[in-house]
């Protein structure tokens, strides 16, 4: 078939079709070219935004990588343009655009693998390996000064207690928001559901309000992951990835995240460990606001939640009274506390 095509065009050059074959080689060689620089700019629009959210400079080893996928690319390219090696003059025209496309393709794929093994064993230093004292000693204060990024996911966003914690200067770094996760807000927002609807106008507020708090402290991290993962998944890789931190107050995603050793921080277990811990002996000042299920029994609260159980305190119900805590108790649904009415001398 390739030498009836080179018989017909032979005929055409040496006949009166000889301008009608210039126009059409014009017109293919036009499209063509408005194909592939399209092609190429979508992914250069691509590579800069990957490029703007990378904060770790690229190691020997991905360097090493990118290149190869780059060469690889222009031997495609060139292999590819040999069914256009009858086309004459357009062929060199056509095997340049292929190698030019083909190039960046493998250095974008490429760029992509090397991203993902960013956490490879070659890329860090055994810790088992000696040191020389001196990169010892240089190696130490290093380490102090590296702040990791926080990735949010969607529950913590809509928890909205991580504002206070920002607020306090507790929570050091960038904070970063998986393109993923704006979505699924948005989604929320826009829901049918008033309850869904309200979460998710309340996880956007929460940004725009640390976005007010510091312009430069939050970030939008955009991906390319494949739309087939579940978030809690695109999250595990995203963190990985980017060598970064967890901020959730999802158990699961915790239990998840750490067996693939990452550090995950939990508003959650944060709020645990700082309620007020109650010893026997304790003078507290509490409102009882409700009858207990034994007789006599008075129920108060904490500000932080925790049930006060006051022996013989259903008399004082609707006042403030002191009391003495005599025991506390730790439940599946927190902790309770035990305590009786504190008569002064």
């Amino acid at each position: 078939m390739l030498e009836q095509w080179r018989e017909w065009n032979n005929g055409w050059l040496q006949g009166e079709g000889q301008p009608a074959k210039m126009v059409l080689d014009g017109i293919v060689i036009l499209v063509i070219a408005f194909l592939l620089v399209w092609i190429c700019r979508s992914l250069l629009i691509r590579w800069q935004q990957s490029c703007k959210n990378r904060r770790e400079p690229l190691s020997v080893q991905q360097i090493m990588i990118m290149t190869a996928g780059m060469l690889a690319g222009w031997v495609t390219g060139a292999v590819g343009a040999l069914i256009f090696s009858w086309w004459g003059q357009g062929y060199e025209m056509i095997r340049s655009l292929l190698m030019l496309a083909f190039g960046y393709a493998g250095l974008r794929m490429s760029y992509i693998y090397a991203t993902e093994i960013a956490g490879w064993p070659g890329q860090k230093m055994n810790s088992d390996s000696p040191l020389p004292a001196s990169e010892e000693r240089h190696e130490e204060p290093r380490s102090l000064k590296v702040v990791s990024s926080k990735i949010m996911d969607t529950n913590i966003i809509i928890d909205g207690r991580i504002e206070y914690i920002i607020q306090a200067g507790f929570l050091e770094g960038k904070l970063l928001i998986p393109d993923f996760v704006l979505h699924e807000l948005q989604m929320l927002a826009d829901s049918a559901d008033l309850l869904r609807r309200q979460r998710g106008k309340r996880g956007l507020d929460l940004l725009n309000r640390l976005r007010q708090l510091d312009q430069e402290q939050l970030d939008i991290l955009y991906t390319e992951l494949p739309e087939a993962m579940s978030t809690d998944d695109k999250l595990v890789q995203l963190v990985r990835s980017h060598q970064a931190v967890l901020l959730t107050n999802d158990t699961n995603l915790q239990k998840i995240s750490e067996l693939h050793q990452i550090r995950v921080l939990n508003v959650n277990h944060l709020a645990s460990m700082l309620k007020q811990q109650l010893i026997a002996g304790q003078l507290l000042v509490v409102s009882v606001t409700k009858a207990g299920k034994e007789q006599g029994q008075g129920i108060a609260y904490l500000d932080d939640g925790t049930m006060i159980v006051v022996e013989q305190g259903r008399e004082y119900m609707g006042r403030a009274i002191e009391v003495m805590v005599t025991s506390a108790l730790q439940t599946a649904n927190g902790k309770m506390v035990f305590a009786k009415p504190h008569i002064s001398d």
